[in-house]
């Protein structure tokens, strides 16, 4: 079976809501990503600050803070 899981291009730095439709969908998150969780950009910030994601195993698409993610290339020349 062929993987076309992209590889992670940024993580998770603080613990963040997720929305699967929209950051204003008008009820609440669909649950939370943890701290360290690897994920990869599928489209930049938007003008209210999110982000949308897909985490590394494919479990999760939807809409982060963009202050709550940071790319794992920066995180590793710290």
């Amino acid at each position: 079976m062929e993987n076309n899981l992209a590889k992670p291009t940024h993580i998770v730095i603080n613990k963040t809501p997720y929305f699967e439709t929209s950051p204003q969908q008008g009820w609440p998150p669909e649950g939370k990503l943890k701290k360290g969780t690897q994920i990869t950009i599928i489209e930049p910030s938007l003008s209210q600050g999110y982000t949308r994601v897909k985490t590394e195993d494919g479990s999760v698409i939807g809409y982060v803070a963009s202050s709550d993610i940071a790319s794992i290339g920066k995180l590793s020349k710290k």
